[in-house]
């Protein structure tokens, strides 16, 4: 990582800040009309599935047939905790 750094940008992973920023507003708007609970911490579970599909494609790449499956199901089990039980899930 310090080589990354030392080669020419101080940030070389910002967008990955840019999608972790954008995605835990989306959150955060999902929680402000109670589609998410009020209790729910945007930022570590955006930090949480923005990490995670980042390392699914540094280790599997973007081309592999099941990837958009095993990144749902993903989704879908960090998120199934955070949705109030009285809306539906899936």
């Amino acid at each position: 990582m310090t080589r990354l750094h030392e080669a020419g940008t101080s940030r070389p992973f910002s967008v990955l800040d840019d999608v972790q920023t954008t995605f835990a507003a989306y959150l955060e708007a999902e929680k402000n009309v109670g589609r998410i609970r009020a209790q729910t911490d945007t930022e570590t579970l955006a930090l949480t599935l923005v990490g995670t599909v980042h390392h699914l494609f540094m280790t599997k790449g973007a081309n592999v047939p099941s990837l958009r499956a095993r990144i749902q199901r993903i989704v879908a089990s960090l998120i199934s905790s955070e949705t109030p039980p009285d809306l539906p899930r899936g």
